[in-house]
């Protein structure tokens, strides 16, 4: 959140009068005397049937706003079930927020890819396929050398992106 400068330039000024004020005479309130001025011009410029005339010209307009309502839903949900509606969405500075999910998915993805080949390895692992090395099937444990790789790459690019 942030003020317009020139209410920050406004408030500065008053506590700057508030504490010269203060100094010289305590008895002194100037921001009592600023809401008295305050009110009382707003009160002299208080025209109460101009108020009611814009207020009733407000309403006047939304009611008769509010009375196309149904024809508009009406139109829009028969365009729908013909299947002519189009919405157009427009999404600005989303080009960053995006790439960065779009790079966490990838990653995702990897890893997915990558527990499965672990898990296929393990089950290859069970079965009695040959060729074996050291009693291990040579696919699986071709799956379990490709898996390592894959995993210390995509650690590897995580923990260098920190």
């Amino acid at each position: 959140l942030s003020m317009p400068k020139g209410y920050a330039m406004l408030g500065r000024g008053i506590l700057t009068i508030e504490g010269v004020l203060t100094f010289c005479s305590p008895q002194l309130n100037f921001v009592q005397m600023l809401e008295d001025h305050a009110f009382g011009a707003m009160i002299k410029d208080f025209d109460a049937l101009k108020e009611f005339r814009q207020i009733g010209n407000r309403l006047l307009g939304a009611l008769s706003k509010s009375m196309d309502i149904p024809s508009e839903i009406a139109d829009v949900l028969k365009m729908t079930v013909r299947g002519q509606t189009k919405i157009n969405l427009g999404i600005t500075e989303a080009a960053e927020p995006l790439n960065a999910v779009n790079k966490m998915v990838d990653k995702l993805v990897i890893g997915i890819i990558d527990a499965a080949l672990l898990i296929s390895s393990s089950l290859i692992c069970t079965t009695d396929m040959s060729p074996k090395i050291f009693e291990i099937p040579v696919l699986g444990m071709m799956g379990y050398f490709a898996a390592l790789v894959v995993g210390i790459w995509l650690l590897n690019g995580i923990i260098r992106k920190k």
